[in-house]
């Protein structure tokens, strides 16, 4: 980003692998307003945009919910889930994922607006959802789901219609007829702007230069797609999967077990449901917000990406915020039912909310040392550093979930010891690193690398 006009980012990406001008635009600005090498306001966005996801999340979810006498506690619920999301916990700290959480916040809040403007049919709401729209995908490629997943909410807050078997669906007549009856004429213009918006920002992005070598997006094959459907599954299914470790300690293999966990917790919201358009909504929600991942990467790609996750998590909220309150609702009166449902959502968070501090932990493990290492480095400038066995990552020896990376990488291959003191200070110190293997110490809780 160094050297670059705020407008030069959104024609020219040239040297990084990817097009994402308005997260670039957003890092740009803080630079410039705080300084490159302070860390806290680049920290605080990622933490504020999480408590936005969780807060419109909420909303969201409300708002799908305005025909129950339950909609405020289902979205309260909602919007904890969303913020107690096992595999935000690796994005949260890391500044380079704010992609995922600042896509998942434009796209839950461009739903939300189309759903203000079905409500109230202010065209600025119409207007603030296809601009939302259009703009996801300039944060991350997910965003190219955007007008989908608004088609899916505007769907999920509609009353169920009977189709006349004797009609044929193939007749436009009757087809308008129906979305007369469903009451969503209003609503086709502007989610088919969004969606040619989204369509028309494939070609541009791949009109815009950037390092990515040609041929690098091909078809990922029939295995490898069902493989990361699973993997998606897992995030869907957050509550419960912490019992696919002990289902592997038994032999089962971990996509199996994971597969195995997920179809059954699914069957189970089926049946605590009242209303089933919260699993179809979740289900939905979740795989067409997974599509652009899963048509475009490999599953040796996204099975070490949890931070794919985040996008897909408002589904997993909104899902589970409305099993916990219809269960409880089937046996408990109204004035228990709130105490009673958030008591359960606490107890649904414990693993998730264990796994995040274990997390947290490891981060300081696996960092704190950098701050002496800049220390050294700006207290003898003019000196030759050596580190010895400097780490490059750290991972627990016993994981929380089955799939997916736990632990913390502290130097990506395309960093060195003399950029990260850099990256710091915007100097260049002479700084080297060596590694000697056989002197590393075996640790009861950790993997690493140095």
């Amino acid at each position: 980003m160094f050297g670059r006009s705020l407008a030069q980012m959104w024609v020219d990406s040239s040297g990084f692998p990817y097009y994402r001008p308005l997260t670039f635009g957003l890092w740009r600005a803080l630079q410039l307003a705080f300084g490159p090498t302070n860390p806290l306001p680049f920290h605080a966005l990622n933490l504020l945009a999480l408590v936005a996801n969780g807060w419109l999340v909420g909303l969201l979810t409300k708002r799908l919910a305005a025909d129950s006498n339950d909609a405020d506690l289902i979205g309260w619920l909602a919007g904890a889930l969303m913020t107690a999301f096992p595999f935000a916990a690796l994005v949260a700290p890391l500044v380079a994922s704010l992609f995922h959480l600042l896509v998942t916040l434009i796209t839950v809040a461009a739903c939300l607006c189309l759903l203000e403007y079905d409500r109230t049919r202010r065209p600025a709401w119409a207007v603030a959802a296809v601009a939302l729209a259009a703009l996801a995908p300039f944060t991350h490629e997910s965003g190219l789901a955007a007008a989908a997943l608004m088609g899916v909410c505007v769907f999920a807050n509609r009353p169920i219609i009977t189709i006349d078997s004797n009609k044929r669906l193939n007749d436009k007549f009757y087809i308008w007829h129906l979305t007369r009856e469903a009451g969503i004429r209003h609503l086709i213009r502007p989610l088919a702007l969004a969606l040619l918006l989204n369509l028309a920002f494939i070609p541009w992005w791949a009109h815009v230069p950037k390092a990515r070598p040609e041929g690098s997006f091909a078809w990922v094959g029939w295995e490898s797609l069902g493989q990361s459907a699973v993997f998606f599954l897992e995030g869907l299914t957050f509550p419960i999967q912490f019992l696919a470790r002990p289902l592997m300690a038994l032999g089962m293999a971990d996509l199996w077990a994971v597969l195995a966990l997920g179809l059954a917790t699914l069957a189970v919201a089926a049946l605590a449901l009242r209303n089933r358009r919260w699993l179809w909504l979740g289900v939905a929600y979740c795989f067409i917000a997974a599509l652009p991942a899963l048509a475009a990467l490999p599953f040796s790609y996204i099975i070490v990406s949890p931070r794919l996750m985040v996008f897909t998590a408002p589904a997993a909220a909104m899902l589970w915020a409305a099993v916990v309150v219809e269960a409880l609702g089937r046996v408990t009166e109204k004035k228990r039912r709130g105490w009673l449902a958030a008591a359960a959502v606490v107890i649904v968070s414990i693993v998730p909310a264990r796994h995040i501090q274990r997390e947290v932990h490891w981060h300081h493990v696996a960092l704190d040392h950098l701050r002496a290492f800049v220390a050294d480095a700006q207290a003898h400038p003019a000196e030759r550093l050596l580190v010895v066995n400097a780490v490059n990552w750290i991972a627990p020896t016993r994981a929380t979930y089955a799939l997916g990376h736990e632990g913390v990488e502290v130097m990506p291959g395309y960093l060195n010891l003399q950029l990260i003191a850099w990256a710091h200070t915007q100097r260049l110190y002479p700084v080297e690193g060596v590694a000697f293997p056989l002197v590393f110490r075996q640790l009861n809780e950790l993997y690493f690398s140095a």
